[in-house]
């Protein structure tokens, strides 16, 4: 498996004892559950120890796509609380990894949680759900697989429910006296300096969301300008240093041409970068 390097290094680390005997099981529980297309059924994925210390459980869940989908995964109350690769699913291809352990002296009993997974039914049909390359390692510090059987779990689906229409009830529409027509007062422009103010209100909360960019834009200018300077300034700084070194050379011996050479296009490339700092502090601001 793709983790199985890992798992091996956990073990090793988690040290144990007791003899080797394949015995543990992986099993989902319940191992048998009925829902109607539509709803979430709930399973978990359990261990059976056998009375042994395992440290490390590696495994896959194999679900079909056309029945279920995994809506979610949840680690609350795993026996695990290390976890060498994060449960994960697709429902494209209908698996879920996982790969979980804990330290020494690791885990022994007959019922330990290792995840819960929340399926969504589809439509109907009898969906299997079973267990693919898995490994259950025993906390003996040797990473030895102690897995014997698997026991996945089959869910029913139903068709789904049908949507009852509630009756409508039709009113009974009685004809009542028209009565005679009122003069309606229509109020002055009383609300005209209520519109001005929301207005301006709309004005200075523009000019205050503008002054914040603007001041947050200045700052992260700042910022680039500091990190290019610092860079171009470390440059020149390797620049100088061979430079300098190329200055010792000299006072203790005669350059041949190349050397010679060499140093005056080191001279010229140190006075360009002077240059090119000031052009791109510039050019920055």
């Amino acid at each position: 498996m793709k983790n199985f390097f890992i798992i091996t290094l956990i073990s090793l680390f988690f040290l144990g004892s007791a003899a080797a005997v394949d015995a543990a099981t992986l099993y989902i529980s319940p191992a048998s559950a009925s829902a109607s297309a539509g709803n979430n059924v709930n399973v978990t994925i359990m261990t059976d120890t056998q009375g042994l210390p395992i440290n490390t459980v590696d495994s896959t869940i194999l679900f079909p796509t056309d029945l279920l989908q995994v809506e979610s995964l949840s680690k609350g109350g795993s026996i695990f609380s290390i976890w060498a690769e994060e449960p994960t699913y697709s429902n494209i291809t209908g698996r879920i990894d996982w790969s979980g352990g804990l330290p020494s002296p690791g885990y022994t009993g007959n019922q330990g949680a290792v995840l819960s997974v929340t399926f969504k039914t589809r439509k109907p049909g009898t969906a299997t759900v079973g267990f693919g390359d898995s490994v259950v390692l025993k906390n003996d510090g040797m990473g030895t697989n102690i897995l014997s059987m698997t026991q996945g779990a089959s869910i029913g689906i139903g068709e789904a429910a049908p949507v009852v229409k509630a009756p409508v009830a039709i009113p009974v529409i009685k004809k009542s006296p028209i009565p005679a027509p009122t003069k309606v007062e229509v109020p002055a422009a009383a609300s005209f300096p209520n519109n001005i103010a929301l207005l301006v209100l709309i004005m200075l909360i523009g000019w205050y969301k503008y002054f914040a960019l603007k001041l947050r834009m200045r700052e992260e200018i700042d910022v680039a300008i500091t990190d290019s300077h610092e860079k171009l300034m470390s440059i020149k700084k390797d620049l100088n240093a061979d430079l300098e070194k190329l200055e010792e050379i000299k006072k203790s011996r005669k350059l041949d041409d190349a050397e010679q050479k060499f140093f005056k296009q080191l001279e010229a490339k140190v006075d360009k970068v002077d240059k090119t700092i000031a052009r791109k502090l510039n050019k920055i601001k």
